[in-house]
C-alpha cells in the first residue's frame, strides 16, 4: 500500500524525470538558428490612378545568406509600353522585424530593356484584418548590366516608400 511519504516520493521522482527530458530533448537557440530560415511571400494589389497592379512573390533565406524563389509582377500602366508582366528571380533578401527586402534578376519580361536588370522591392507585414493593411513599395530597377544582387545587396538601401494594398496579404518570417 502507498504511503502518503511514498507517493510524495514517487511523485517528485516523475517531476524531476520529465524536467530532464524536456531540457535534454528541447533544442538550444544555437541548435534551432543554423534550421531556422527566414522567409517571405504573398501577392497583392495596388490600385494606382486607377489602374490595378498585381504582384505576388516568395523568397527564403539560404544556409549561405542568399536567397531563392520568385516574384511576379504585371502592371499594365508602365512607360514605356504600357504592359509590364515580368518575373524576377530573387536571389537576396534582408528581413527585420515585419519588413522583407527582396531583390533579384528580372527574367521573361516583355520589356527587353529590363530584361536581366535587377530589381528589388520591400513589404511590410501588418498583420491580418483591414485595420492594418500589410504595405509594398513599388519595384526599382538597378541600371542595366548591373551585377546579380548578393546579400549585402539587400543591406544597403533605406526603407522605401510604402503603399498599403488594396488586396492580398503579405507573410513575413523573421527568425529569432
Amino acid at each position: 500500500m502507498l504511503t502518503v511519504k511514498k507517493m510524495f516520493v514517487l511523485f517528485s521522482f516523475l517531476v524531476v524525470a520529465a524536467a530532464a527530458i524536456v531540457f535534454i530533448a528541447a533544442p538550444t537557440t544555437a541548435e534551432c538558428a543554423p534550421n531556422c530560415r527566414e522567409k517571405a511571400g504573398g501577392h497583392g494589389t495596388l490600385i494606382m490612378n486607377g489602374v490595378r497592379r498585381q504582384f505576388s512573390f516568395n523568397a527564403q533565406r539560404q544556409a549561405d545568406g542568399t536567397a531563392k524563389g520568385n516574384a511576379v509582377i504585371h502592371n499594365p500602366n508602365f512607360p514605356p509600353d504600357p504592359r509590364f508582366r515580368g518575373n524576377i528571380d530573387i536571389q537576396c533578401m534582408e528581413v527585420v522585424g515585419n519588413r522583407a527586402r527582396v531583390a533579384g534578376v528580372v527574367r521573361n519580361t516583355n520589356d527587353p530593356n529590363l530584361d536581366n536588370n535587377t530589381a528589388v522591392f520591400e513589404v511590410f507585414d501588418n498583420g491580418d484584418g483591414t485595420q492594418n493593411a500589410d504595405t509594398n513599395s513599388l519595384l526599382f530597377f538597378s541600371p542595366p548590366n548591373s551585377p546579380p544582387p548578393t546579400p549585402a545587396y539587400c543591406q544597403a538601401f533605406e526603407n522605401f516608400p510604402q503603399m498599403p494594398i488594396d488586396n492580398g496579404n503579405i507573410k513575413v518570417d523573421d527568425c529569432p
